[in-house]
């Protein structure tokens, strides 16, 4: 007789028993452990008809105790932390919630800290110990380390042991050093051993030199021996030198020899000298020999000049001191003179009562020369009266003109001979007019008088 559950899986269990052992009546049925690979497994033997059939029950870790009739199979997925066909392998330990996939064993998903299809741990070099979870990527690593998971080291002299993460180059070299893993030496001329990482140019240079990578010397006349890294101009130049390199001298009578560094120009000149290059001398009043550069002007003149270049004379000045710019005595005029410039004579009128003494001597003076003047010509004309008179049978009338004419006496006979000048005299009054709130005067002019002209008939 066949039995009517019997599990293929297990026929290498099957026993065919000798009902000869029993004294039990047939037919009937009892429950045998068998010791199998499978503990779990209970086999129950129906003793029928000579023949052992075989009844299991599910595996222990199956899914509310469900699986296959023909196999065993857990056929509703595995208990929390089990997989397998038949549930009986446990879940790695890091799967999130103790869930991993029944036919692989692949975590559903990791605890924090762990990836991978078993979760298995992040790198412990990634800066935030939480990493991918498919691919265990650091997002970022600890000093010293790079690559995906952290886990390659930095170069040897990275500034600070610090590299980039994806190509492990320097982000910053150690002084001395550059390139991409600092790898090379900077050049010795560099300022504080200091060059650029990517081509080691240098970020200064030493005094006394330049270039790129500071190789070259400066200019011999650089003030200081400094000069400019890319193109190796002076910054500035050494005193009595001018030019982009300072390999020109300055003028010989710049002041300290000192020039402008774009074009020579004297800064000032000496003493006695003037102009751009400071080669022309200054006018010789100059008081202490200076002028103006620019323009060859005294800036002050030596004591009785004036004028921009000192070449006019100061008026009667009482220390001999005037304005430079118009002249004007900066003191009193010596005595007898006035005005601003000390140029005008000062004449003092007499009073009234020495006016008519003056006046009584002059006409007293005047005619006693004027009596003594006609008695002259009367004498005259009478001897030339008788002359004429053998001459000239008709008597004429004859006229003497005596009249004052200017500056001297001077004696004339006109083409007629009718006239004759016998004296002049001339008087001349200076009229002054007293300035108001000082004794200075202002001359206004000259006047001169004549005095009326005297006729004589013979």
């Amino acid at each position: 007789m066949a039995c009517a559950m019997w599990s293929p899986v297990f026929a290498q269990i099957v026993i065919t028993v000798s009902l000869d052992l029993f004294v039990l009546p047939v037919p009937r049925t009892v429950s045998i452990l068998f010791a199998t690979k499978h503990p779990e497994i209970v086999i129950n033997v129906l003793l029928d008809s000579m023949a052992i059939c075989v009844y299991q029950t599910c595996p222990a870790n199956c899914k509310n105790n469900t699986c296959s009739q023909d196999n065993g199979f857990c056929t509703t997925g595995c208990d929390s932390g089990y997989h397998g066909n038949m549930c009986q392998h446990t879940c790695p330990t890091n799967c999130k919630d103790r869930m991993c996939m029944q036919d692989t064993g692949i975590c559903e998903g990791c605890e924090d800290r762990f990836f991978g299809p078993l979760c298995v741990a992040c790198s412990p070099n990634c800066v935030d110990p939480v990493c991918d979870k498919l691919s265990g990527k650091c997002s970022q690593c600890l000093a010293g380390y790079h690559g995906s998971t952290c886990t390659q080291t930095c170069p040897t002299y990275c500034k600070d042991n610090i590299c980039i993460q994806g190509n492990r180059f320097c982000t910053e070299c150690v002084p001395g050093l550059y390139g991409n893993t600092c790898d090379q030496t900077c050049s010795n001329n560099c300022k504080d051993n200091l060059c650029i990482q990517g081509n080691g140019f240098c970020t200064r240079c030493e005094q006394g030199f330049h270039g790129s990578t500071c190789q070259q010397t400066c200019p011999i006349a650089c003030k200081d021996n400094t000069c400019s890294q890319f193109g190796g101009q002076c910054e500035e130049c050494a005193v009595g030198y001018h030019g982009n390199q300072c390999d020109m001298n300055c003028p010989v009578k710049c002041k300290d020899t000192f020039c402008n560094q774009t074009n020579g120009r004297c800064i000032g000149c000496e003493p006695e000298y003037h102009a751009s290059d400071c080669s022309l001398s200054c006018p010789d009043n100059c008081k202490d020999d200076t002028c103006f550069q620019e323009n060859g002007q005294c800036i002050e003149c030596v004591s009785g000049f004036h004028g921009s270049k000192c070449v006019d004379r100061c008026g009667y000045c009482q220390d001999g001191r005037c304005d430079k710019d118009t002249g004007n005595c900066m003191t009193s005029c010596i005595d007898g003179l006035t005005g601003h410039r000390c140029d005008i004579k000062v004449v003092t009128l007499p009073s009234k009562e020495d006016d008519i003494n003056v006046a009584a001597i002059g006409i007293g003076s005047g005619c006693g020369v004027v009596i003594v003047a006609m008695a002259l010509v009367i004498i005259v004309q009478a001897r030339r009266h008788r002359s004429m008179i053998h001459q000239n049978t008709t008597r004429s009338t004859t006229m003497t003109d005596i009249s004052l004419p200017s500056f001297g006496q001077e004696r004339r006979t006109e083409t007629d001979g009718t006239y004759a000048v016998i004296g002049a005299q001339e008087r001349v009054e200076s009229i002054t007019k007293m300035s108001a709130g000082d004794s200075s005067y202002e001359q206004l002019g000259y006047r001169e008088r004549d005095v009326p002209h005297l006729y004589e008939t013979t």
